[in-house]
């Protein structure tokens, strides 16, 4: 958790760009969701009254072409408000429902091609090399050894035993994850 805090306490917040790179590792904290799902997620999955991601399988990358509903962990804040900020931002940007939640640097970087009304939707990322890229220059910047994204799950995992106080609660801290049953959390 120390170095979660670290590594998210050392990126900026002070441009567009920077504001979705800390919202994607916010994301991976809150949901430990693996890369691919992160790279390819629209704003219309993001539940934020139900502090929930709507895994649609037939629009986002997931493991096996499962969907599911996954419930944001309780780490709170700082993460929490940072993917609640994020989503507003673009919301105020005049984003899409089907627009990227995390869209690519050259629209980022032109956020006038996000406020047109008579554009398409945003597409994502069609790989996660972009996530991977993000993580990795989050690790540089704050002093860490490169860990790639599905660490994050592996985070999330390991933090059960800090949260769960039953084995109901590992099961549907498990599930949550994604995983079939508590021994693949472990």
């Amino acid at each position: 958790l120390a170095q979660v805090q670290q590594l998210f306490d050392a990126m900026p917040d002070t441009s567009l760009l920077a504001r979705r790179d800390r919202a994607i590792i916010a994301l991976l904290v809150l949901t430990g969701m693996r890369s691919d799902a992160v790279a390819s997620i629209r704003l219309k999955h993001v539940d934020l009254d139900g502090r929930r991601i709507l895994q649609d399988a037939t629009e986002i990358r997931v493991k096996n072409a499962k969907s599911q509903t996954t419930r944001w962990f309780p780490f709170g804040d700082p993460f929490d408000q940072t993917l609640v900020d994020w989503v507003s931002e673009l919301r105020d940007l005049n984003a899409l429902p089907d627009d990227a939640l995390f869209p690519p640097d050259e629209v980022i970087n032109a956020p006038y091609r996000i406020r047109r009304d008579d554009r398409e939707p945003i597409a994502p990322w069609q790989t996660d090399g972009p996530v991977r890229r993000v993580v990795r220059q989050a690790c540089k910047r704050a002093g860490l050894p490169y860990f790639n994204p599905h660490a994050f799950k592996h985070f999330v995992a390991s933090m059960s035993d800090s949260y769960c106080t039953s084995s109901e609660q590992r099961r549907g801290w498990s599930h949550n994850l994604g995983h079939e049953n508590e021994a693949l959390t472990r």
